[in-house]
């Protein structure tokens, strides 16, 4: 139902966005997969958040944090903890039962990365098309939170917030509907394709968090890339998709092999009627299908030619699908582009 809505949407001329879902690291688990909506991956941040924690002292610690607001008491109670001691004896190096490994910290790590929970591609439905398409950021969001919800779902939780820091492709899918808002201002006559386009084309490559060896196909997990509103806004070119492209690769994808289950009694069988048409032939292979039992699938296929049409012509017919009680019916749509003025 989402992508037939966003499929009427984009052909008014509205770009719709949707997150892929936080299904990773696993293949497949991208949720959007129709080839006309933005579909959002999401990636790390290089910012974080600092608070200074001043002890009665006066020395200054830095740590991480995020508060709304000062806190009304200055100074908390510092409690001192029970020390461990550490414990030393004699070990001989010839038959160690322990090493120790010089190991170094990592500062100022690359970002943005593609977090686990972020779903990767393959395309499931139509492997044809890669998706997601862009990432943008989605872990570590500070974000408007429910007022009447308690932050964790735990029980006695009685707090109540107005933000929260949350994590999610939902997190990283309104960056990309601003950004595409953005392009907009500075190309209003833009299509949703071209939009989706310049997004795409100008974003730059990532990373990915997960610890696989083979990098292969980390297109999977963030598209083309991140987005960069900046560059967006001239990208040089854009491949402009139009409604009768998606049409035309829907049809390109088998569609023309349809199933049908029976829902009627069981030993019932059912003949295809097709209405003539001077210019338009269909033909259903095969044409009487019987079912035994409730339930059982069936398959047919529907092969459509015609000619004679003038330019801009629409014709209609339907297959039906009869037991003389049941009558399933199908329409049929066959349509050619108008032709664009000189």
């Amino acid at each position: 139902p989402f992508a037939i809505g966003a499929f009427h949407a984009t052909s008014k001329g509205i770009l719709v966005t949707q997150a892929a879902g936080n299904l990773g690291p696993s293949a497949e688990t991208v949720t959007s997969v129709a080839p006309w909506i933005l579909t959002v991956a999401a990636s790390t941040v290089d910012r974080l958040f600092i608070t200074k924690l001043v002890l009665g002292n006066g020395t200054v610690i830095t740590g991480i944090a995020v508060n709304s607001f000062p806190s009304a008491l200055n100074y908390f109670p510092l409690v001192f903890g029970k020390q461990v001691s550490s414990s030393c004896g004699e070990a001989s190096a010839r038959d160690p039962q322990g090493r120790i490994l010089k190991g170094e910290t990592t500062r100022d790590a690359a970002a943005p990365a593609v977090p686990r929970f972020s779903s990767r591609g393959p395309n499931a439905i139509t492997p044809d098309i890669m998706k997601p398409d862009v990432s943008a950021p989605g872990a570590n969001i500070l974000a408007a939170f429910p007022p009447n919800l308690p932050p964790t779902p735990f029980a006695g939780d009685d707090r109540r917030v107005k933000f929260l820091v949350k994590s999610g492709t939902s997190m990283s899918c309104p960056h990309v509907a601003g950004a595409a808002a953005y392009v907009k201002t500075f190309h209003p006559d833009w299509s949703p394709s071209a939009v989706k386009s310049a997004l795409m084309t100008t974003a730059s490559k990532l990373r990915d968090t997960t610890t696989r060896v083979d990098l292969s196909g980390r297109e999977f997990s963030y598209g083309s890339g991140q987005i960069n509103p900046l560059k967006a806004v001239d990208p040089g070119l854009v491949y402009e998709t139009t409604k009768a492209d998606y049409v035309n690769l829907l049809c390109s994808l088998g569609y023309d092999i349809r199933s049908i289950d029976s829902n009627g009694p069981p030993n019932s069988t059912y003949k295809a009627k097709v209405d003539v048409s001077p210019n338009i032939n269909i033909t259903v292979v095969p044409e009487v299908i019987s079912f035994e039992s409730v339930s059982e699938k069936k398959s047919f296929t529907i092969g459509i030619s015609a000619s004679g049409l003038q330019s801009g012509a629409l014709l209609s017919n339907e297959v039906v699908w009869s037991d003389g009680v049941h009558h399933a019916r199908s329409p049929v749509i066959v349509y050619t582009e108008q032709d664009s003025p000189e």
